[in-house]
């Protein structure tokens, strides 16, 4: 310090890696160091290290706020400067949810809230996906943030949000930022197919709820939100799609599976018993195969299932698919001896049953084991 004092100390020499004084000083959090660094008019503030970050990004990416003051207090700081992957100071503060450094960059140094970085993403969709509600709040009211710009896989800050699970940043995209419930990305998902098919529960609720979010709303395979929930075994959130969004337990995606099929192929007995009991879904529905849940649940071994499907939703045993394989066919080709054995007493499954090639359930178990 006392060295930097004397004036006789060169403020812009480099170190054995070409970075300045600034720098170190800024991303430690050094005040007074960058003080008397700055008070020296040659010190260059947009100086950059190798991966392309000025004194002002590593100020706002370690918080520190005070310094981010001083940076733009002497004029041209940098606040639009990129790194090498496209970050600006002010995606750094927003991706931390540094809202004081945030409003900062906003009001003094006129940041460009709208700018992306290589991915495409902007500081709002960084707060958002963080949880930073706070921060959101800000970059909406004091920035005016577009809420519905999307980034190269078309996801919008709404969405980052639904799936990360943040509940309170959901509802500000929502109620101050007048998000678009149905929005969709390149995959066709809205933000309620992203906190179905990872179990957000809450999110699911003020989805429907407060933005009134379409529950038989289709992504690019056909798939509804009541799919996805129930493929990845989320009950809870297959309860609120059913009392509270109402959702159709007979949609079919575009292989015109049912939220049964995905349930049971997912193996998730207490699932499969909500969609019949509550849902009154049809156990003989068929896929573009001909399969019905209780082929898939035998073709996979899933007995507690099978067990289910028999007593709770009288399937078929007998149903055959568009090869004319049954339910004990499918349990005997995967060995699966359990299986069988329920299909056969609770079932009285036909052993002698053939398909359109005239093979029985010895021959399709007798192939598997060869």
């Amino acid at each position: 310090m006392l060295l930097l004092q004397t004036g006789k100390i060169d403020m812009n020499a480099k170190d054995s890696n070409g970075v300045k004084p600034l720098i170190w000083a800024a991303r430690d959090g050094h005040k007074d160091i960058v003080g008397v660094l700055l008070s020296d008019e040659k010190a260059d503030v947009e100086a950059t290290d190798s991966d392309g970050w000025t004194p002002l990004m590593l100020a706002a990416r370690g918080g520190h706020k005070d310094i981010v003051e001083m940076l733009l207090s002497v004029g041209n700081a940098g606040v639009e400067a990129k790194d090498s992957g496209g970050w600006t100071p002010l995606m750094l503060a927003a991706e931390r949810g540094d809202k004081d450094t945030v409003e900062m960059l906003l009001s003094v140094g006129m940041a460009d809230v709208e700018a992306r970085s290589s991915g495409g993403l902007t500081p709002l969709m960084r707060a958002a996906r963080g949880g930073h509600k706070a921060t959101v709040e800000v970059l909406l009211s004091v920035g005016k943030a577009d809420v519905e710009i999307k980034d190269m896989s078309g996801w919008t800050p709404l969405m980052q949000a639904a799936r990360c699970g943040h509940k309170d940043t959901v509802e500000v995209l929502l109620s101050v930022g007048k998000a678009n419930v149905e929005a969709k990305n390149s995959d066709g998902w809205t933000p309620l197919i992203l906190a179905a098919r990872d179990g957000h529960k809450d999110i699911v609720e003020v989805l429907l709820s407060v933005g009134k979010a379409d529950v038989e709303v289709n992504d690019s395979g056909g798939w509804t939100p009541l799919m996805r929930a129930a493929r990845n075994g989320h009950r809870a959130t297959v309860e609120v799609l059913l009392s509270f969004g109402k959702a159709d337990v007979e949609a079919k995606d575009s292989d015109r599976w049912t939220p049964l099929m995905r349930a049971v192929h997912g193996g998730h007995k207490d699932i499969a018993e909500m969609l019949l009991s509550v849902g009154k879904a049809d156990v003989e529905a068929k896929d573009s195969d001909g399969w019905t849940p209780l082929m898939r649940a035998a073709r996979n071994g899933h007995k507690d299932i099978v067990e289910v499907l028999l007593s709770v939703g009288k399937a078929n045993v007998e149903a055959k698919s568009s090869g004319g394989w049954t339910p004990l066919m499918q349990a005997a080709h995967g060995a699966h001896k359990d299986t069988v054995e329920v299909l056969l007493s609770v079932g009285k499954a036909d052993v002698e049953a053939k398909d359109s090639g005239g093979w029985t359930p010895l021959i399709c178990m007798y192939v598997c084991i060869v």
